[in-house]
């Protein structure tokens, strides 16, 4: 009778199961490398399911589809957590073409999951951008994220601290529930903050490469956690934060690394996304080693657009260096709130006490930002106007 009162309250402590059936569950898509061309779809099985699938087409308008699936076999993960075991599923989508929709579902055998449709991007762009979730997740940020797709994202960007502790599967449970199924419909990409690594150096959540499918194109140590992703207009840049602030010789391979592939992209906008901030928004709080790293790599390429996370509070500043406007981004969209501190100067905007997120749009020549407050209220923007290789804020 124990056993199973303790099986009960695994079950229903947050509300949803926490334990995996031979049904998929937690399904994801992330961006690949290729962003207009690829995805990686993850998902999770009871221990049972050895073998996994995705079947995949091009969209019709009915169940057309049917006749034209593509199927690829995944590979799987063991993953043992406090609660019990699983198994990741994964596996990366080729070949496919800038702008059109797909439809695909995962599993094996009986056991498969609905039919999920996801667009991928084509050269105009509409993304999502949220900072830290964190805490009370799916109480909480469940809204932000439900309320943010109505503006038809192409892709969404997290920013780190998607949960509070690294390797507890029933936090992880509540993301993938206050998300559900935008997480299987709507392509993203992460880093990972303070909050996904536990005590100890390099202890990177179990959950992280298991659950999801990013870029390996990164410095040889940070697969994953460092990595770029590619779009017909737009070079993003990801850096690990976390490994770089705790390991001087990681700092150096990344700044290396984004130079690196700066240097090499023909893209008209570059996006830098990590965790720790540049500018902190956070009184009595200055990363003054991060900034002297990256900032001449920013200054060196005219990057446009850095966000960031970690501070629990809204700041906005941009800044011109030799003639170019670069945009800088603090905000989280979870209910963790702090206020802004009064003597950062470089914010034209702050936000005390606020969930938030951000929709970017890059429309050839422009860069169009704003930040909505979780009830859809629009609380900041700004444009950048690409001139050459260099932007300029468009103030009025």
């Amino acid at each position: 009778m124990r056993i199973l009162y303790l099986l009960l309250i695994v079950h229903t402590a947050i509300g949803q199961s926490i334990l995996p059936s031979a049904y998929p569950d937690r399904i994801i898509l992330n961006l690949g490398a290729d962003a207009s061309r690829s995805v990686g779809v993850n998902w999770r099985t009871d221990i049972h399911q050895k073998d996994g699938w995705v079947q995949f087409a091009k969209a019709s308008t009915g169940t057309q589809f049917l006749s034209q699936l593509d199927s690829l076999k995944s590979t799987t993960t063991l993953l043992n957590f406090e609660e019990g075991q699983a198994l990741y599923h994964s596996a990366i989508i080729r070949g496919l073409e800038p702008g059109n929709s797909y439809v695909y579902r995962v599993g094996n055998g009986p056991y498969k999951s609905e039919w999920f449709q996801f667009a991928l991007p084509a050269k105009e762009l509409t993304f999502i951008y949220f900072g830290d979730a964190q805490n009370d997740v799916k109480n909480h940020w469940s809204r932000v994220i439900r309320k943010s797709i109505t503006h038809n994202p192409d892709f969404i960007l997290h920013g780190g601290d998607l949960i509070n502790r690294h390797n507890r599967d029933p936090e992880w449970a509540e993301w993938f529930a206050a998300g559900s199924f935008i997480h299987a419909s709507i392509p993203s990409a992460m880093t990972p903050g303070n909050h996904e690594f536990g005590k100890g150096v390099n202890n990177l959540s179990a959950h992280w490469k298991a659950q999801f499918s990013l870029p390996e194109n990164g410095p040889d140590t940070l697969t994953e956690t460092s990595y770029s992703i590619h779009f017909e207009d737009m070079v993003l840049g990801v850096l690990d934060a976390t490994m770089i602030y705790d390991s001087k010789e990681l700092e150096k391979a990344s700044m290396q690394w984004l130079d690196g592939v700066f240097s090499r992209s023909k893209q008209k906008w570059k996006v830098v996304l990590i965790h720790f901030p540049l500018y902190s928004t956070k009184a009595n709080r200055d990363n003054t080693d991060l900034r002297n790293a990256l900032l001449p790599v920013l200054e060196k390429h005219n990057v446009d657009l850095i966000l960031q996370g970690h501070d629990h509070s809204y700041g906005r500043g941009i800044m011109n260096k030799n003639n170019h406007d670069m945009a800088f981004v603090v905000s989280n969209s979870g209910p963790k709130m702090y206020a802004a501190g009064e003597d950062k100067t470089w914010m034209q905007k702050k936000g005390d006490f606020i969930q938030n997120y951000q929709v970017i749009k890059i429309k050839n020549d422009l860069l169009e930002y704003q930040a909505f407050t979780a009830d859809g209220a629009l609380f900041d923007q700004f444009v950048l106007q690409k001139k050459g290789e260099k932007s300029t804020w468009l103030k009025n």
